[in-house]
């Protein structure tokens, strides 16, 4: 944390002295970020993703997400809900 810290404090100018002074809200006090994903949240991020992009390093392009979303709604959605459980995001 010092560290970043260390960081904002040079890049914005602002006379941050310590750490009691950044917001350090928990996961666990924040109800809104701990509760799981509905399908309906996962169809919205679909529908908004932007086609004709490079792929990542998954070299899974949108547009093909996009397609799979009458099918894999349910498992992105339980995917998505593992991640968030576990706290573990796949490497590969």
């Amino acid at each position: 944390m010092s560290s970043l810290l260390e960081h904002f404090k040079s890049v914005s100018g602002d006379n941050i002295t310590d750490d009691e002074s950044v917001n350090t809200t928990s996961i666990e006090e924040n109800i809104h970020l701990n509760r799981p994903f509905s399908e309906d949240e996962v169809r919205f991020c679909l529908r908004n993703l932007k086609c004709k992009k490079a792929c990542g390093g998954d070299q899974i392009l949108n547009e093909f997400l996009k397609a799979a979303e009458n099918k894999m709604l349910p498992i992105f959605t339980k995917l998505f809900n593992v991640i968030l459980t576990l706290g573990i995001v796949p490497s590969e």
